[in-house]
Protein backbone atom coordinates (compact mmCIF):
# COMPACT_ATOMS: atom_id res chain seq x y z
CA UNK A 1 0.00 0.00 0.00
CA UNK A 2 1.15 3.43 -0.98
CA UNK A 3 0.05 6.88 0.44
CA UNK A 4 1.15 9.95 -1.70
CA UNK A 5 1.25 13.21 0.05
CA UNK A 6 2.25 16.29 -1.67
CA UNK A 7 4.18 19.07 0.22
CA UNK A 8 5.62 22.21 -0.33
CA UNK A 9 9.30 20.13 -1.70
CA UNK A 10 7.88 17.80 -3.41
CA UNK A 11 6.12 14.61 -2.28
CA UNK A 12 6.31 12.26 0.72
CA UNK A 13 5.49 8.79 -0.24
CA UNK A 14 4.99 6.00 2.62
CA UNK A 15 4.75 2.38 2.57
CA UNK A 16 3.06 -0.02 4.52
CA UNK A 17 2.94 -4.04 3.84
CA UNK A 18 4.97 -6.41 1.73
CA UNK A 19 6.85 -5.62 -1.25
CA UNK A 20 8.22 -8.30 -4.26
CA UNK A 21 8.34 -8.77 -7.80
CA UNK A 22 4.60 -8.74 -7.96
CA UNK A 23 4.00 -5.39 -6.33
CA UNK A 24 6.85 -3.56 -8.26
CA UNK A 25 4.97 -2.70 -11.50
CA UNK A 26 2.30 -1.80 -9.66
CA UNK A 27 4.57 0.66 -7.50
CA UNK A 28 5.91 2.39 -10.23
CA UNK A 29 2.59 2.80 -12.14
CA UNK A 30 1.65 4.19 -9.06
CA UNK A 31 4.37 6.66 -8.73
CA UNK A 32 4.49 7.19 -12.49
CA UNK A 33 2.28 10.74 -12.73
CA UNK A 34 4.69 12.28 -9.47
CA UNK A 35 7.94 11.38 -11.52
CA UNK A 36 6.50 12.96 -14.84
CA UNK A 37 6.13 16.48 -12.45
CA UNK A 38 10.00 16.13 -12.09
CA UNK A 39 10.14 16.97 -8.25
CA UNK A 40 11.89 15.72 -4.72
CA UNK A 41 10.29 12.80 -3.14
CA UNK A 42 10.90 10.91 -0.10
CA UNK A 43 10.05 7.39 0.71
CA UNK A 44 9.13 6.69 4.37
CA UNK A 45 9.84 3.36 4.59
CA UNK A 46 9.50 1.99 8.61
CA UNK A 47 5.71 0.14 7.44
CA UNK A 48 7.65 -2.18 5.27
CA UNK A 49 7.26 -5.58 6.33
CA UNK A 50 8.97 -7.85 3.27
CA UNK A 51 10.51 -6.25 0.72
CA UNK A 52 12.50 -7.76 -2.46
CA UNK A 53 15.46 -6.75 -5.15
CA UNK A 54 12.67 -5.64 -8.06
CA UNK A 55 11.41 -3.16 -5.18
CA UNK A 56 15.03 -1.77 -4.70
CA UNK A 57 15.97 -1.81 -7.91
CA UNK A 58 12.41 0.38 -8.52
CA UNK A 59 13.90 2.55 -6.22
CA UNK A 60 16.84 2.81 -8.12
CA UNK A 61 15.63 3.82 -10.95
CA UNK A 62 13.33 6.16 -9.75
CA UNK A 63 16.43 8.05 -7.93
CA UNK A 64 18.23 7.65 -11.28
CA UNK A 65 15.44 8.72 -13.07
CA UNK A 66 15.01 12.29 -10.68
CA UNK A 67 19.11 12.91 -10.38
CA UNK A 68 18.67 13.56 -14.51
CA UNK A 69 16.65 16.46 -13.28
CA UNK A 70 18.03 17.93 -10.66
CA UNK A 71 15.69 16.33 -7.93
CA UNK A 72 16.31 14.06 -5.30
CA UNK A 73 14.98 10.72 -3.90
CA UNK A 74 15.48 9.93 -0.12
CA UNK A 75 14.74 7.18 1.63
CA UNK A 76 13.98 7.66 5.31
CA UNK A 77 12.66 5.49 8.30
CA UNK A 78 14.12 2.37 7.35
CA UNK A 79 12.00 -0.44 8.53
CA UNK A 80 14.35 -3.51 9.73
CA UNK A 81 13.41 -5.32 6.35
CA UNK A 82 14.67 -2.59 4.08
CA UNK A 83 17.86 -2.58 6.17
CA UNK A 84 18.48 -5.55 6.03
CA UNK A 85 18.08 -6.09 2.30
CA UNK A 86 19.89 -3.28 1.77
CA UNK A 87 22.86 -4.16 3.81
CA UNK A 88 22.99 -7.81 2.22
CA UNK A 89 23.31 -5.82 -1.62
CA UNK A 90 25.78 -4.00 -0.39
CA UNK A 91 23.24 -0.55 -1.12
CA UNK A 92 23.04 1.35 1.82
CA UNK A 93 26.17 3.56 0.62
CA UNK A 94 24.57 3.60 -3.17
CA UNK A 95 21.60 5.27 -1.84
CA UNK A 96 23.35 7.36 0.60
CA UNK A 97 20.34 8.41 2.65
CA UNK A 98 21.00 8.50 6.70
CA UNK A 99 19.47 5.92 7.91
CA UNK A 100 17.07 6.78 10.42
CA UNK A 101 15.44 3.68 12.17
CA UNK A 102 11.57 4.52 13.33
CA UNK A 103 11.50 4.47 17.16
CA UNK A 104 8.92 1.44 16.98
CA UNK A 105 11.83 -0.57 15.26
CA UNK A 106 14.38 0.63 17.61
CA UNK A 107 12.75 -0.47 20.63
CA UNK A 108 11.79 -3.99 19.00
CA UNK A 109 15.52 -3.96 17.95
CA UNK A 110 16.76 -2.94 21.81
CA UNK A 111 14.48 -5.83 22.90
CA UNK A 112 15.99 -8.38 20.55
CA UNK A 113 12.97 -8.38 17.95
CA UNK A 114 10.06 -9.27 20.75
CA UNK A 115 7.68 -6.62 21.66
Amino acid sequence: MLDIQKTVDGYNVFFAGEFSIFQAQEVFEQLRPILEEKQNISFDLAKIISIDTSVIQTFMFIKRALKQHDCTLNLINHSQAVLDLMERLGLVNWFNDPVFISPEVAEKNSQGGKK
